[in-house]
This record gives C-alpha cells, sequence and structure tokens, in this order.
C-alpha cells in the first residue's frame, strides 16, 4: 500500500511540475508576442519638448557605456537641432537623433535592450524623411567606426579620413537624395 501511495505522490509531485513548466514557458511565449508586436512611434519636435528623453537616452549610452564627458555630450547645438525620438506603445523610449539645419545627423543612441532589433533603422529612416521633407539634397554625420557597416546599409558613402572624437574613431559619411 505504501508503495502504491509513493508512486501516486511522485506522478502527482511530477505532474504539477510538468503543467507549471508548460504554464510558465506559455507566458513566455505570449510575453515575447507581445514585445514583438509592440508599436514604435517615432515623434520629433525642439529640445524643449525631448530634452528629457534625449538626455536620458544619450546619458546611458554615450556617457556611461562610452564614457564621453558630459561636457562634450550635451552642446548649443542641441537647442537649435530638430529632435527624433522613438517611443513604444508602452510609452518607453528607445532611441534618439537630432537633425541640424546643415543636414548634419547626430546623437544617434539606441539603448543597450533595444539594439539589433532595427530600431536605429526606425528612426534614422524617420530623420532621412524629414530632411527630405524639409527641401535637404543631401545630409551627412560623423559614423564611430563600428557602426559605419549600419549606415552603409541605409546608403551612406565614407568621405575623408577617420578621425577621434572623444576617444573613439570616426568616419565622415554623406548620403545624397
Amino acid at each position: 500500500m505504501q508503495v502504491t501511495l509513493c508512486r501516486a505522490y511522485v506522478f502527482l509531485v511530477r505532474y504539477d511540475f510538468e503543467w507549471r513548466t508548460q504554464k510558465r514557458k506559455e507566458k513566455t511565449r505570449e510575453r515575447r508576442k507581445d514585445q514583438q508586436m509592440t508599436t514604435v512611434s517615432v515623434v520629433s519636435g525642439d529640445w524643449k519638448t525631448y530634452q528629457h528623453e534625449c538626455e536620458r537616452v544619450r546619458a546611458m549610452v554615450f556617457i556611461a557605456e562610452q564614457k564621453v564627458p558630459r561636457e562634450m555630450e550635451f552642446d548649443e547645438d542641441d537647442h537649435t537641432a530638430e529632435h527624433f525620438v522613438a517611443i513604444d506603445s508602452r510609452k518607453m523610449v528607445m532611441d534618439c537623433a537630432r537633425l541640424l539645419d546643415d543636414g548634419r545627423i547626430g546623437r544617434v543612441a539606441v539603448l543597450r535592450p533595444f539594439r539589433r532589433r532595427g530600431m536605429g533603422r526606425t528612426i534614422m529612416e524617420a530623420v532621412l524623411e524629414r530632411a527630405k521633407a524639409r527641401g535637404m539634397t543631401s545630409v551627412y554625420l560623423g559614423a564611430q567606426v563600428q557602426a559605419q557597416p549600419f549606415y552603409e546599409g541605409l546608403g551612406f558613402e565614407p568621405y575623408g579620413d577617420i578621425f577621434d572624437e572623444a576617444g573613439i574613431p570616426h568616419q565622415m559619411m554623406r548620403l545624397t537624395f
């Protein structure tokens, strides 16, 4: 009798463990599906409107991760540039960029959890569309050398020599519409 009860108990424990594992897997799948279906909006405006969002993203990417001095990261161009921010349906800011009146794109920053998910491309496409809408015939940027293939994928072409900015090698790149 004891052996039968022990086997039944083991069966129930194993069944309960498998059932809980299956439920956990289902919840994980649902969470991933929700994350994949998240809608991303790219909004743009002046520094006054998006200062908080841009400062937060740029501080995490450039200052914390890449050790760029704060006084170099935030400059007078922020006050005249048009700023772009990508926000998901949960109002989470994922990345940012800026476009200056002379066609220079800069401060393109994607938070680590959102990299390699197409967020950089999404915001860059919005910046490029806005540049075209403003009548610009070309845009340029100083790309970090490690990000050069990303910008080449968007149609940018390198020019000039590699230079150092804040201890990071950069390459000037241009895109003509």
